[in-house]
């Protein structure tokens, strides 16, 4: 039997209703299951530098091993200044040699004015003195223009072992001094200049001597100049001390005593270099 025309309006009229509310409800699911989980990086976030957690961090979510922390740097220590070498004491030092000698070879050339007295320059074995630096030493106060070829007149030339020579300077030990300087009495104390020698005391040398006010160095300045001085002026000593504070004369045996001058190695202290 055919159904009345309206009844079949009506069926047609609910389809587009039942549809819409099936798809309402898989909408609604779909929304409800999307809410647990991660949202999904666009393209840009995939690919953009993660941030990285500071050197030596265990920071979770950071992949990879962290570099190691920079060593600390060590705080530099004061210098130490080296401890000088002292200088040898008489104690260290031989009062007896065996009398023979070193020489130094001869200098390259004559300081001074012509005519040059000719000297060589020698320490006695065992003294422990090098004779090479020793005649470096006197060159360097022969000439010197506050020795004595500041007076225009003087000159000295130094040659080797063997030549003929005004006198042979050398360190020599306290009792070699002694028998070189005979008949003069120098008590293994003293220098002297004679007999074709300049003989300087090991222990001067070395030491100076104990109440000495001045350097080492310019007593060896002394020392040389001042028994050179007897080559030049024979037998002649100036202790005299004009003006207290003053320079010593050269001449004076500063050995003994200043008698109130300041210790002096030259013979021209005014002179200029």
């Amino acid at each position: 039997m055919t159904a009345p025309p309206q009844h079949r309006a009506g069926r047609r009229s609910l389809l587009p209703m039942v549809l819409t509310l099936v798809l309402l409800g898989v909408v609604v699911a779909a929304a409800l299951r999307g809410g647990n989980d991660e949202p999904t990086l666009g393209a840009a976030e995939a690919t953009a530098t993660p941030t990285v957690a500071p050197t030596g961090s265990s920071a979770p979510g950071v992949t990879g091993s962290p570099e190691p922390a920079p060593e600390p740097t060590a705080t530099p220590g004061p210098t130490v200044e080296p401890t000088p070498t002292p200088g040898r004491s008489i104690e260290d030092l031989p009062l007896s040699g065996p009398g023979t000698f070193t020489y130094a070879p001869a200098a390259a050339a004559a300081y001074g004015t012509a005519p040059y007295r000719r000297f060589n320059v020698a320490a006695e074995d065992g003294s422990g003195v090098d004779p090479v630096e020793l005649a470096t030493f006197v060159d360097s106060v022969l000439s010197d223009q506050r020795s004595w070829i500041g007076d225009g007149v003087q000159g000295f030339q130094r040659v080797g072992e063997g030549e003929d020579v005004a006198f042979t300077l050398a360190v020599a030990a306290p009792q070699t001094v002694d028998k070189l300087c005979l008949p003069l009495t120098t008590e293994s104390t003293y220098s002297c200049g004679t007999n074709g020698w300049i003989a300087l005391n090991l222990f001067r040398w070395e030491t100076a001597t104990e109440d000495w006010p001045g350097t080492l160095d310019v007593y060896r300045h002394y020392l040389v100049n001042h028994e050179v001085g007897h080559y030049i002026l024979g037998p002649y000593h100036e202790n005299t001390c004009h003006t207290p504070g003053d320079p010593a004369p050269i001449m004076m045996q500063q050995t003994i005593d200043l008698l109130g001058c300041a210790p002096n190695g030259w013979v021209y202290p005014a002179n200029a270099n």
